[in-house]
């Protein structure tokens, strides 16, 4: 309260003194200025009344989760679940994605998560690989996004991850920037200067620097750096932008809405708005973990150590989503090179295709002469998998712990289509 001005009372408070007035008005009709007694009450019908409270109670105890009734607040109902995923890309005016991340809310556990995933990403997008291998190398994420739009981009992250990703929110330059600009603007603790319209407008020290909508964007889509590096600054930005999302739900979606994110269809306004508030909470509560998914140099799953961090960051074992067919993750080790590895490949991927599984793009390995099935899915997905591959089924063996599929195939010399 500064400058003099006098201070209007909220609609909540003109309704709070109307209440009190109406109860002050009531005790005084009723108590007249001073204590009365009135007629006492038969001690029977005090008995019949608590009794018939506590069989109401008791009542509505066993109907309650009978009838379904939850107790779910508005945000958590738009969840949809216990748990829910969001796949957040930043695109460029090629139509690329220049930054990917995966945003959790889990409120049964009451935490959150933040997983960045590099634009050089290896994902498989059906028919689209083929092309790409004849081409002589995988669809990247941020390939895949200008070439198969964001669903099959949803689906093809979903599948390297092992996890259900509810929907995805596509976000060009100027929508990105009007989010950051809605919310006054982000913190980010910078590694390397921030240029806009060729000016310098944020130098890297040893504190947060606040950036625009304008800079948070330029941050984002710095080229300098690994792939790893790049997703890690657009992590910084999201969680930026998470800790100005308001943490409450009603809040959270006259945000979404004020700022046009209306989504592909994959997800609706309502539940982003849940996601990010949720997620906006664990952040505020310290829960809201982030990381960057980890490739190979050439941009192939970091299969040891990608299992552990998915695990961790997004709360589940990495056997495969149990309403989809298992995944089978192939790494080629066969001597072959050149375009005769490319087309043997390409035939372990039909032949996975054949025998009903789903293939997540492996790569290669130094060759070796016999090859491995290790499986975390169940055995019948091995000696499926030997058989489709022509192998002995002795090369299947059950797998310990979690894998980063329902079975990882490497694929040697013997192995003859």
């Amino acid at each position: 309260m500064t400058g003099g001005q006098d201070v209007q009372p909220t609609y909540a408070e003109d309704e709070a003194q109307g209440e009190l007035a109406h109860w002050r008005q009531f005790a005084k009709q009723q108590g007249g200025g001073g204590r009365r007694h009135g007629p006492r009450l038969d001690p029977r019908l005090k008995i019949a009344g608590a009794a018939g409270v506590a069989l109401l109670l008791l009542v509505l105890a066993i109907w309650r989760p009978w009838s379904g009734g939850s107790g779910l607040s508005a945000g958590d109902k738009a969840l949809g679940g216990p748990r829910a995923e969001v796949l957040v890309q930043l695109r460029d005016d090629a139509g690329r994605a220049i930054g990917s991340a995966v945003i959790q809310h889990d409120r049964t556990q009451d935490r959150g998560a933040v997983v960045g995933l590099p634009d050089d990403l290896a994902v498989d997008v059906p028919d689209l690989n083929v092309d790409s291998a004849l081409a002589g190398g995988p669809i990247t994420l941020g390939g895949a996004l200008k070439a198969a739009g964001e669903s099959l981009t949803r689906d093809a992250v979903a599948d390297v991850l092992g996890v259900d990703v509810a929907g995805s929110f596509v976000l060009d330059v100027p929508t990105f920037a009007n989010v950051v600009t809605r919310l006054g603007g982000i913190d980010v603790k910078i590694d390397s200067p921030v240029t806009v319209n060729g000016t310098v407008v944020a130098q890297p020290g040893s504190r947060p620097v606040e950036l625009s909508g304008d800079a948070a964007v330029a941050y984002a889509a710095l080229p300098q750096g690994a792939s790893t590096t790049r997703a890690g600054r657009f992590v910084q930005v999201v969680e930026g932008i998470i800790a100005k999302v308001p943490q409450d739900y009603d809040l959270a979606a006259d945000f979404v809405d004020a700022v046009g994110l209306i989504g592909n269809g994959t997800l609706t306004p309502e539940r982003l708005a849940a996601i990010l508030s949720g997620a906006a909470r664990d952040r505020a509560d310290g829960a809201l973990k982030s990381a960057v998914l980890p490739v190979q140099a050439d941009g192939l799953l970091d299969v040891t150590r990608a299992a552990p961090l998915v695990r961790s960051m997004l709360g589940g074992k990495l056997t495969g989503r149990t309403d989809v067919t298992p995944r089978v993750l192939v790494q080629m080790a066969v001597s072959a090179e050149g375009s005769t590895r490319d087309s043997l490949r390409e035939r372990a991927r039909a032949d996975v295709l054949n025998a009903g599984f789903r293939f997540v793009e492996g790569g290669f390995l130094p060759p070796q002469s016999r090859s491995v099935i290790t499986v975390y899915g169940g055995k019948g997905i091995g000696d499926g998998l030997a058989l489709a591959f022509g192998l002995d089924p002795s090369v299947a063996h059950a797998g310990k712990g979690d894998g980063v599929a329902d079975a990882v195939v490497v694929l040697g010399s013997d192995y003859r289509p």
